[in-house]
């Protein structure tokens, strides 16, 4: 995976098209939360790959309240070419930016006594070595219209680097609100996070151009990953002849809702 070909143009310019109309849908009240937000984009993007002619698999479950991701995410996205992989992982929020400006999106854990987006950050951070993470936020607005620093067409995406840097050393309240969001993506482009809000096509194109993430080698179907802790050690099904069986096992197992597998063929 070291070039920009342009099957994995297409992939990131379906994914952001995707996104465009499940923004679209959720202005317009077809679908009502983060949950089926994720659920209609990754069924958007199979749909849209699979006219294509292009092979896919994705599976999406309720999971039990009390379970936590053991990565911090909710959805799962691998792009498989040939003997290798590269793993993405993204958390989705929905702030509720435009229609109540005071939603409290984040909560606290009586466990630990941080912040539920605080620790699922934390742990997103154990994999940051092995797979391109980002936080998704979820923008009910017209789609055209522009609201402060949020994506224009679709959701909003933040690297997860300076999401936990900024929830390290800027963060002021407890939780994390709106306000502290807005500031974050004000900060973004300054130092010491030096970096940019970015959608769909931009994070996706820096995956699939090698500038995030990491091509992970496929051993007998799976995807073998570590946590930077040595803690936990992950089989990541990769064969999509196997998928069905395999997939919901590992998502109930690991508190994944959301799998969505694209191959990019030989000639990409």
């Amino acid at each position: 995976m070291t070039k920009v070909s342009p099957i994995r143009i297409l992939a990131a310019a379906i994914a952001y098209r995707a996104d465009q109309d499940t923004r679209n849908e959720l202005y317009n009240g077809v679908i009502a939360g983060e949950d089926d937000y994720v659920s209609a984009l990754a069924n958007e993007i199979r749909r849209t790959w699979k006219a294509f002619n292009l092979r896919c698999y994705l599976h999406s479950q309720k999971l039990n309240r009390l379970q936590e991701s053991t990565f911090g995410c909710d959805a799962l996205i691998l792009f498989k070419e040939a003997a290798k992989a590269k793993l993405c992982l993204f958390e989705a929020k929905y702030p509720r930016i435009c229609s109540q400006s005071y939603y409290q999106w984040d909560s606290m854990q009586t466990s630990s006594q941080i912040s539920h987006f605080s620790d699922q950050l934390r742990r997103q951070a154990r994999w940051i070595h092995l797979a391109a993470i980002w936080e998704l936020f979820v923008l009910e607005c017209k789609p055209g219209v522009r609201h402060s620093h949020f994506d224009i067409w679709g959701s909003t995406c933040i690297w997860h680097n300076p999401v936990l840097k900024y929830d390290h050393f800027c963060r002021t309240s407890d939780k994390w609100n709106n306000d502290q969001l807005i500031d974050l993506l004000r900060r973004v482009k300054k130092p010491p996070f030096s970096t940019r809000q970015a959608n769909l096509f931009d994070v996706l194109t820096s995956v699939l151009s090698c500038k995030a993430g990491f091509p992970i080698p496929i051993e007998n179907g799976f995807l073998r990953i570590t946590s930077s802790d040595r803690v936990s050690e992950v089989r990541v099904p990769s064969n999509l002849e196997n998928m069905e069986q395999s997939i919901p096992n590992f998502c109930e197992e690991y508190g994944v809702k959301h799998f969505l597998c694209l191959e990019l063929n030989d000639e990409a």
